[in-house]
């Protein structure tokens, strides 16, 4: 397996890795405001990039490398799905094409229009108050421990870090199951086999290398946060990702990993899955199950106060 580092072209908001000649995984660190990992893909003739972080101070980094490592502008941006810490990065972009599922570039342009009018009526404090709240609970959470909370910190600072600046570029072009790169050394694939971990999930493949970009469909080393999506339509998909026979998978959050990965993900949406049915029974005590203890295998994954959000999340649906 080729995962050669790349520690020159790096940042400080993230690591390249050289996963075959031309195809990079920028994975995040933990201080810096990527907070989600990217891919630059050299097509050849043209620059392909999945995701554009949390941040577009980091993206900017990011397209620096991009230019750096194929000696060409970025051509196109493909955002894996609508959630914030994937598509924040779009704008350092400016040169490229936006691309996403035509549900997510929908989803993006409702939500920056609502935004947009938050600004013009609250103005930009209202929002940096919004974002110090909601990252002071997650802080302070019980669940959270102090590498966490370093976590936490990066990311509440990737949404207030060059907030003045900020503006979206939205996408200009959406697909409703697959596109198709074509370069003069490769082909990619963006492909959406619906929602699962969000409303619309997309991840590029690699057909000849068996590279696949998956985005927030798969957490390596992290709790998945699987509250916005649908855990049975993200256990089908994860099957059709296996099906792929990919040999390396880029996750969403964490490092590079191969295929066990995969099962590793759908083990624990199962585990989730088994207290929400046992929750189900008559009689039974749903404040404990929302309280159930992080099942041994995962008892050591960062972001560890998603376990008992996701289960309150898939409870509260469950009820509805």
């Amino acid at each position: 397996m080729w995962l050669a580092e790349v520690p020159l072209q790096s940042s400080r908001h993230f690591k390249l890795q050289e996963l075959a000649k031309g195809v990079y995984a920028a994975i995040a660190t933990n201080e810096g405001w990527a907070v989600s990992n990217a891919g630059i893909v050299d097509l050849g003739n043209h620059t392909l990039i999945f995701d554009a972080f949390s941040n577009h101070l980091a993206a900017a980094d990011l397209n620096s490398r991009a230019i750096s490592l194929t000696g060409r502008t970025v051509d196109y941006v493909v955002v894996g799905h609508p959630h914030r810490d994937h598509y924040r990065g779009t704008q350092a972009f400016n040169q490229a094409t936006i691309i996403a599922t035509t549900k997510t570039c929908g989803l993006l342009a409702e939500f920056w229009k609502e935004r947009t009018k938050m600004v013009e009526k609250e103005g930009l404090d209202s929002i940096r108050k919004g974002i110090k709240e909601e990252f002071e609970a997650w802080k302070s959470n019980p669940a959270t421990t102090n590498d966490d909370k370093v976590l936490w910190e990066s990311y509440e600072q990737s949404l207030l870090q060059g907030i003045d600046t900020y503006d979206l570029k939205l996408p200009s072009l959406g697909f409703e199951t697959s596109m198709s790169f074509h370069g003069s050394e490769r082909k990619a694939e963006a492909i959406t086999f619906g929602g699962g971990h969000s409303e619309s999930d997309a991840l590029i493949f690699l057909p000849e290398e068996r590279i696949a970009f998956l985005g927030d469909l798969l957490f390596i080393g992290y709790q998945p946060y699987v509250g916005d999506g649908n855990p049975n339509e993200l256990l089908n998909i994860l099957d059709k990702i296996a099906a792929l026979d990919p040999k390396i998978l880029v996750p969403g959050h964490g490092p590079v990993g191969a295929t066990e990965g995969i099962q590793s993900m759908k083990d624990y949406v199962l585990a989730l899955q088994e207290i929400v049915k046992r929750a189900q029974v008559p009689g039974a005590n749903r404040k404990e199950a929302v309280n159930s203890p992080i099942p041994e295998p995962f008892e050591g994954l960062k972001w560890r106060a998603f376990w008992k959000e996701n289960l309150q999340d898939l409870l509260q649906k469950d009820s509805n």
